[in-house]
């Protein structure tokens, strides 16, 4: 409030303005004073709305960048505001709209700001209200690859193990969200083995956010994009090959053999897988007796594999088996006839009077040790005598015939002989000799150069690890008692020698 008085000019104006008919002394106009009041102007004041970003930890109240707003005529002052000059509703830290009104601090310090000349009422600065927003943190999220092991029934989109992660703040914290069947879509979904793309559909989407919650948002954008991948891999199966055999016939070599096969036990039973020459590498291959490791060759592995089809793979590449040629069975005769003069000398064989012939026409040359009496013991008295091979003799000659076993030898042909000695003949002359000059004597024992025939001659056989011994009957016929009649009959001979003799001398007396 201001107090005036007139001036000369004033006064002068006022006296002009009664006229001459009325007198205002100068001295009672210039005593006048008066009062001029400046009121304050009415002016306004407005508080802004803030935001930040949550991060679980700063409450609304806390809000940077809040400022009131006073207009002073045609200029307008701003003041910051902070914690102490809001009072929020419902203060948190989480993501929401939170709304502020100006504490009685702020509400002085807008007055003093407007001074003296301004008007802010009170009441109306205490209704002033302001927003303030905690917007979400930006969270990502990633989906993993997962495999499971064929089995014939289960898709891919059917596999376990499916999560989607959801990374927050700026990826240090992390949630695990399991995936079911509906959370993704598979491209081209099966249940045979091979690698499936899938992505999220529209539940698995709207599960990943959940998780996140309403404090981070999740760009639809970004997980509309997430693609993981479900290979199914192939089933692991035991095979084995199984163990061939064949005979010797000097041409076919192991690899050669037939009937051999990869044996896979599969859920569905077992499936067999023929096996060629081309499909196996046979170590030290070859055409004799013996047994041969074989394995699958690369072309043997393919063939399974393609048998097996892409569900299935062996668990050992590296099997091996065996193929085993057997000796051929082998026939022969000995034969051939050996004799000697009777001198009272056990008979000692002689190879070179024997043969070994074979059933395919070849033979054995014969050592003198490869032949043996058939009863084992050396003959001395006229007779025939059975000849068969050692057992020394069999074991050699089985090792001249690596791929054969020497079986049913025919020994019936094999005979050892012994003939009685010469004598001189009974003289028959016409001297006067009372001797007769013969035996007249009868003898059950063997005419002279004439001996049983060899009969009961049994075959022999050899077997490729333990020669069998065989047995023969004595080569004469009947038994020992034979070679006593033989004696008889040399005594008989011998006797009627002596007679002749005699009957020569006394005629040469009588000459």
């Amino acid at each position: 409030s201001y107090q005036y008085t007139l001036t000369a000019t004033g006064i002068a104006k006022l006296q002009q303005a009664v006229g001459s008919n009325y007198q205002l002394t100068v001295s009672e106009l210039a005593k006048l004073t008066g009062n001029i009041n400046i009121t304050p102007a009415t002016t306004t004041a407005d508080s802004n709305d803030g935001s930040f970003m949550y991060d679980g930890q700063t409450k609304a109240s806390q809000a940077q960048g809040l400022t009131a707003v006073v207009e002073l005529g045609d200029d307008t002052t701003s003041i910051k505001l902070d914690a102490s000059d809001i009072v929020v509703a419902d203060d948190g830290v989480n993501v929401g709209s939170y709304h502020y009104r100006l504490s009685t601090d702020a509400i002085t310090k807008l007055q003093q700001v407007a001074g003296p000349n301004y008007q802010l009422k009170a009441d109306d600065l205490a209704a002033l209200m302001g927003i303030i927003t905690i917007t979400p943190a930006e969270g990502t999220a990633t989906v993993n690859d997962t495999t499971f092991v064929y089995d014939g029934r289960t898709k891919a989109s059917e596999a376990s193990g499916l999560n989607g992660v959801v990374y927050l703040s700026r990826g240090t914290a992390r949630l695990t969200v399991a995936l079911t069947t509906q959370d993704i879509v598979v491209d081209g979904d099966n249940t045979t083995t091979g690698t499936y793309h899938y992505h999220l559909s529209h539940s698995g989407i709207a599960k990943l956010k959940a998780a996140a919650g309403t404090n981070y948002a999740l760009n639809e954008t970004d997980l509309n994009a997430l693609t993981g991948t479900i290979t199914i891999t192939p089933l692991t199966v035991v095979a084995t090959v199984n163990n061939g055999h064949f005979q010797y016939d000097g041409v076919t070599r192991a690899s050669q053999a037939s009937g051999l096969l990869v044996t896979v036990q599969l859920p569905t039973g077992a499936q067999t897988v023929a096996l060629t020459n081309a499909d196996i590498d046979v170590a030290n291959d070859s055409v004799n007796v013996g047994t041969y490791t074989y394995r699958l060759s690369a072309s043997g592995i393919a063939k399974v594999m393609v048998a097996l089809g892409p569900n299935y793979q062996i668990n050992d590449t590296t099997m091996n088996g065996t193929i085993t040629i057997t000796p051929a069975v082998l026939s022969g005769q000995l034969s051939g006839m050996q004799q000697k003069i009777y001198d009272g000398q056990p008979g000692e064989l002689n190879a070179q009077h024997f043969e070994l012939i074979f059933t395919d026409g070849s033979h054995i040359i014969l050592e003198d040790s490869d032949l043996a009496f058939a009863d084992g013991i050396a003959p001395i008295v006229v007779g025939r005598y059975a000849v068969t091979l050692s057992a020394g003799g069999l074991k050699r000659i089985q090792a001249l015939l690596p791929n054969y076993l020497l079986e049913n030898v025919d020994t019936q042909q094999a005979v050892f002989e012994i003939v009685a000695k010469s004598g001189p003949l009974p003289d028959t002359g016409t001297g006067t000799d009372t001797g007769t000059g013969t035996n007249t004597g009868t003898s059950t024992g063997h005419e002279t150069g004439k001996v049983p025939s060899v009969t009961g001659r049994p075959s022999q056989s050899i077997n490729q690890q333990t020669p069998v011994k065989t047995t023969h009957q004595l080569p004469q016929t009947g038994d020992r008692s034979a070679n006593d009649l033989s004696i008889v009959g040399l005594i008989l001979t011998s006797i009627a020698s002596l007679f002749g003799l005699a009957g020569v001398r006394n005629k040469k007396r009588s000459e």
